[in-house]
């Protein structure tokens, strides 16, 4: 997606973000800014085969990870046990970090590297999944913090959010997006955390719904908004 401001134009829209309130945003950020290792635990991982950097995709296994920052890379460790590293790779900073869908996996996500220099295409080199929304979105936003430092923070009307992609965002080149989410004359904008710069605006009278999604899991109960637009 093109950085510079644009106003997004559809037939109806229907996006669910995932939020945090800005005393744990900041919370969040300042202690793996402070940490050395910057996540690690157990999530559902799907890994190529060996040899293979981008598939044949093995089955989903439960698996110990470990995500850190590796010079401007980010370094992902995976293993079937804390110290047990069967795959360890290298992260670039041109990486898309988007939630996919799974039939077994709701909470799935993957890591897309780019192919070529001209960006044209893309593959996954991994696929992960918590066990909810709330436990995804944190790993992710971590890694994304990793590869691309936050540097404007959320204002203080404002929120964080992650896009929880579907087949429009795929269709419409807005996979992965995030940012610092407000308001401004008269529009509802999301502002990319390292540059400040509007990555997608929505007039006020193109917003046709906003409501709190509301989820079977406890965890993410009130964390996730949908918006739907019709333009």
């Amino acid at each position: 997606m093109d950085s510079s401001e644009s106003e997004l134009s559809s037939e109806s829209l229907d996006l669910i973000y995932n939020h945090v309130s800005q005393s744990d945003f900041k919370k969040v950020r300042r202690k793996h800014a402070m940490a050395g290792l910057y996540l690690s635990g157990f999530l559902d991982a799907k890994v190529p085969s060996k040899n293979r950097p981008f598939g044949p995709w093995k089955t989903w296994k439960t698996q110990w990870c470990m995500i850190r920052r590796s010079g401007t890379h980010l370094e992902i460790q995976i293993g079937s046990t804390r110290g047990q590293i069967t795959h360890q790779i290298q992260i670039p900073q041109d990486t898309v970090i988007c939630r996919t869908e799974s039939r077994s996996k709701p909470h799935a996500f993957g890591i897309f590297q780019y192919l070529d220099s001209k960006k044209s295409s893309r593959r996954a080199s991994v696929y992960l999944a918590g066990h909810s929304e709330t436990e995804t979105q944190k790993w992710i936003g971590i890694m994304r913090d990793i590869l691309r430092p936050p540097i404007h923070q959320v204002a203080e009307d404002g929120f964080s959010v992650s896009l929880i992609d579907n087949e429009f965002s795929r269709t419409n080149g807005f996979s992965g997006l995030y940012g610092n989410l407000s308001t401004k004359n008269h529009h509802l904008v999301i502002r990319d955390p390292h540059t400040n710069q509007i990555k997608v605006s929505w007039h006020w009278n193109h917003l046709q719904k906003i409501q709190i999604f509301q989820s079977e899991c406890t965890e993410d109960f009130q964390r996730s908004v949908l918006i739907k637009t019709n333009w």
